[in-house]
């Protein structure tokens, strides 16, 4: 299941375009509407009925026809369903990415408020590890501790991984020109409690991603840090730190 994050004026624009089509149904439908159509007249005509009534209805009966035939050819050319109309309301989802981010804290001896930072080649700026969020908490938890694991190189044993909350971002999409986009994270600590013997030193390289440890305060007063991920180091301070 995912939260949608859609621009009320977009849907209407879309729900206005797409109104015609809307309950339209399949071409089964369709079929159904130009049978059901075809019985008026052949029930009005035969009887005895006024004709001011019985032509009518006959017309009637004529022009659902058509419509349910008009139904089908289209349901036939160019399908659409609720399905669809809920594939297109998807792909007007404002949200730019979804992310998993792991506030490794150093548990294991007297420096418990530094954390583990890597430095993201991609945004040029050091960071905390993250992985795209899938699935829901419970299913995503042995799959991100084993990510945790095989990426940085620590045994699964050596660090205890909880889950802290959601929260949603607004800021500026590079890839969209600077456009407003949410972002949505899910915070998650993990507590070293044995330190790898390379990860005792204050940088470090493992699994080829260069790492060194960094409090809250000196993330703080990174300029470079603060004005790309601000609102995590802020997510991590106010609910971890």
């Amino acid at each position: 299941m995912m939260t949608l994050r859609i621009n009320d004026a977009e849907l209407e624009a879309l729900l206005a375009e797409r109104s015609g089509r809307i309950g339209c149904g399949s071409w089964k439908v369709g079929v159904s509407d130009i049978l059901a159509g075809a019985g008026w007249p052949m029930a009005a005509f035969p009887s005895g009925w006024c004709p001011l009534l019985k032509w009518p209805l006959g017309l009637a009966g004529i022009g659902y026809s058509v419509y349910g035939l008009a139904s089908v050819i289209r349901s036939v050319r160019d399908p659409y369903d609720h399905k669809k109309l809920l594939e297109e309301i998807k792909q007007m989802d404002r949200t730019e990415k979804r992310s998993s981010i792991v506030a490794v804290r150093d548990a294991s001896g007297t420096a418990r408020n530094r954390y583990l930072l890597y430095e993201d080649t991609r945004w040029g700026c050091d960071f905390f590890p993250n992985h795209d969020t899938e699935g829901t908490v419970q299913m995503e938890k042995p799959e991100l501790s084993k990510w945790l694991s095989g990426t940085f190189e620590i045994p699964e044993s050596a660090f205890n991984l909880s889950y802290i909350r959601e929260m949603s971002h607004s800021k500026p999409s590079r890839s969209h020109g600077g456009e407003m986009r949410d972002y949505v994270y899910r915070l998650w600590v993990a507590d070293v409690t044995e330190m790898p013997e390379i990860w005792k030193q204050p940088q470090f390289e493992v699994g080829g991603y260069s790492c060194r440890w960094e409090t809250i305060a000196g993330m703080e007063a990174d300029q470079h840090i603060m004005e790309i991920n601000e609102d995590v180091v802020g997510m991590v301070k106010g609910f971890v730190h």
